[in-house]
């Protein structure tokens, strides 16, 4: 529903550039950050997110998602997913398509490709 008491002319949309992405998130071993957004410069207080580039057939750790949701939007690439107790469950996605893990599903991210860069948009809720 819309509030009328917010301004959204000077509340509601926020822009922010390449200086307030967050440059002090930690590296992993699969994959390289390219740019990490926290909840400072977007106001959303549970969301963070980022730019990853995973190289041509490297492949993450399995881990639960905890309280938290992911969203990878793919695009360039390809990623497979697998996901379930024993990661008896798989699924792949490519440019312009996305995946969406609910909180407390274990999962493991590949890149789908031994030639190509994987370059996708994670998205986290609840951090």
């Amino acid at each position: 529903m819309f509030d009328s008491s917010t301004h959204w002319g000077q509340d509601g949309v926020r822009l922010f550039s390449q200086d307030q992405l967050d440059h002090e998130l930690l590296q992993s071993l699969s994959a390289q950050r390219i740019a990490a957004l926290t909840h400072l410069p977007t106001g959303i207080p549970d969301v963070s997110g980022g730019v990853l580039e995973i190289p041509a057939g490297s492949s993450g750790v399995s881990h639960d998602a905890a309280p938290d949701e992911f969203l990878y939007m793919v695009t360039r690439g390809r990623i497979c997913l697998r996901w379930g107790q024993q990661l008896e469950y798989s699924g792949t996605a490519g440019p312009g398509e996305g995946i969406r893990v609910p909180p407390w599903v274990r999962h493991a991210e590949s890149n789908g490709s031994d030639s190509e860069i994987l370059e996708r948009l994670r998205m986290v809720t609840g951090r």
